[in-house]
């Protein structure tokens, strides 16, 4: 009989300790730069090899009722990215012109990421968000061939709550010469 005791009080602790409290995070979304990636991506054209450097942006996410991301195309864009290049150690906006030399608009990088929680049920959800590789700026910055750049990130949830803004840590990218081949 003792034994059958401590088996049941065994067992009873095995079923309690398991029980895990959902987390208490809040409904608008809240996230941590995790790390910032640097890519060199060799494309191979008809007579042309092109080389450009791309990042990828990690961050940490934690939503309270699991509405990060969607599978519709319509929905928009939910994660925004602010580019900031460091000239003379600040950091700005890099400014997009027309051919008049017109201001346009600043460049960002913003986009998609798909549904995080794709059976819809509700609740907290947590995890990473990998963003790239992306980011190709030749075309805009064609000054010089060395640069830093830095982010600023952040998301936005299908209620339209929007997160805390995050900002990387600085990356080095290269411009890069195509090269003809014969």
């Amino acid at each position: 009989m003792k034994q059958i005791g401590q088996i049941f009080l065994f067992l009873f602790f095995i079923g309690f300790s398991s029980c895990k409290k959902r987390p208490d995070f809040p409904k608008s979304p809240e996230i941590s730069f995790l790390s910032i990636n640097k890519q060199t991506i060799i494309t191979y054209g008809t007579g042309i090899i092109s080389k450009r450097d791309s990042v990828t942006i990690s961050i940490y996410f934690k939503d309270g009722d699991g509405d990060l991301g969607t599978d519709n195309s319509n929905d928009g864009n939910n994660m925004f990215c602010k580019v900031l290049r460091k000239v003379n150690g600040q950091y700005s906006q890099i400014p997009i012109y027309d051919s008049n030399k017109n201001f346009l608009y600043y460049l960002d990088k913003n986009g998609r990421f798909p549904a995080l929680n794709p059976d819809g049920r509700q609740g907290p959800i947590e995890g990473s968000l990998n963003y790239g590789p992306t980011l190709d700026f030749r075309s805009v910055i064609k000054d010089t061939n060395n640069y830093t750049l830095k982010f600023e990130v952040y998301i936005k949830d299908n209620n339209g709550r929007v997160s805390n803004t995050v900002e990387t840590s600085d990356v080095l990218i290269q411009n890069y010469d195509d090269i003809s081949t014969p």
